[in-house]
This record gives structure tokens, C-alpha cells and sequence, in this order.
């Protein structure tokens, strides 16, 4: 998809649709949605050029949800987990913190162009 903010609305609407058929919480489809959100507007952000792209792949097995995004951009500077939020003061910063909050797992390349997250189903099933 292009990095623009009707591709990544677009898309994360589309994501949703596609995790709500699993059996999880609305409050876990919630986390993901924002997780997967925020990844897309990274990617919108720091893959933004001329014909800039991302990728936005899901998959799903027994354990959970397997979600990748990617752009061809240059990348960012990546720093440590967040362990704290950021100031609320703050412009920016809160993204990248959500996403480890949110997912089981998070995992980004070296120099931040893709991200890996993953939502166990186990702890996380609807009741």
C-alpha cells in the first residue's frame, strides 16, 4: 500500500475485520488494532518518499496472530525498549512503547524498516 493516511486507515480497519473472526476479547482485537496502528504510522512516517510502500502481512495460527509490517524507507535510529512511557509532555515517542505494552512479543529488523509482533491466543482467549 502506498504510505498515506487513507492506505494505513484502510488497512487498519482491514486488519481488524480480519483478527475479530478469531476467538479473542474485544479489549485483545483492541490492543492489536492500536499495536498494528501505530506500526503503520511508523511505517507512513519514516517510509514516506517518492513511491514509498508498506507491507502489512498477518498470520495466523493455534498459538496466535503473527502480524509483520514493513516499508522501503531508510529506516530509523532504534534505542532501547521503552521500559517507561514517555513524557506526556512529549510530542512523539508513544508508538513504539504501545506496541511493547500491547503484544506478546515485538521484534524490529536493524534499522527498523519491518516489525514483528505476536499475540498469544492462550492468554487471551474470549470467555
Amino acid at each position: 500500500m502506498p504510505t498515506t493516511p487513507a492506505a494505513v486507515s484502510l488497512a487498519r480497519h482491514q486488519f481488524t475485520r480480519f483478527v475479530e473472526r478469531f476467538p479473542l476479547s474485544p479489549e485483545v482485537v483492541g490492543d492489536i488494532t492500536l499495536a498494528v496502528g501505530e506500526a503503520l504510522a511508523n511505517s507512513a512516517e519514516h517510509g514516506r518518499h517518492a513511491g514509498g510502500e508498506i507491507e502489512l502481512t498477518g498470520r495466523v495460527d493455534g498459538t496466535g496472530v503473527e502480524i509483520r509490517v514493513s516499508d522501503n524507507g531508510p529506516g530509523f535510529l532504534l534505542g532501547p525498549r521503552p521500559l517507561r512511557p514517555p513524557d506526556l509532555r512529549a510530542p512523539r515517542g508513544f508508538g513504539i512503547y504501545l506496541m511493547y505494552r500491547l503484544m506478546d512479543q515485538v521484534e524490529f529488523n536493524h534499522n527498523g524498516t519491518a516489525v514483528r509482533m505476536f499475540k498469544a491466543f492462550a492468554r487471551n482467549r474470549r470467555r
